[in-house]
């Protein structure tokens, strides 16, 4: 049988998106969600996608994240949350995710990062704080 692996759900004009609806991709390695309309990520949103690498929420409307959205997301490595609304990121945010090769917060509302925010990201090569 056939597994997906690439979910491009990209210029949708998504509002919410549920646990439930993603689920049932959870080999999924590239998720795009990009260019949406979703303002927040339920918490346990990530839980099933176990094998992701590639996640793409820029270009929405996310205004924060809770602290455990990425737990257990160690095969991340990129992550794009570039052109939202966040003002704000808890410092356990990226906790878990020690195999981030690449994190774009670029265009968001942050005034202040803490520091160790980013201490676990050991191989990050590219990280983007622009305006």
């Amino acid at each position: 049988h056939r597994v997906l692996l690439l979910l491009d759900l990209s210029h949708n004009l998504i509002k919410n998106f549920t646990y439930s609806k993603i689920k049932l991709y959870s080999k999924l390695e590239i998720l795009n969600l990009g260019f949406n309309y979703l303002e927040f990520l339920p918490q346990d949103f990530l839980l099933s996608l176990i094998w992701l690498i590639d996640l793409n929420l820029s270009n929405n409307f996310i205004k924060f994240f809770h602290s455990n959205s990425f737990k257990m997301k160690t095969f991340l490595e990129y992550l794009y949350i570039n052109n939202n609304q966040i003002d704000f990121l808890h410092e356990d945010t990226f906790l878990d995710m020690n195999g981030l090769i690449e994190l774009d917060l670029s265009s968001n509302k942050l005034k202040e990062l803490n520091e160790s925010i980013f201490k676990n990201l050991i191989i990050l090569e590219y990280l983007n704080l622009s305006k």
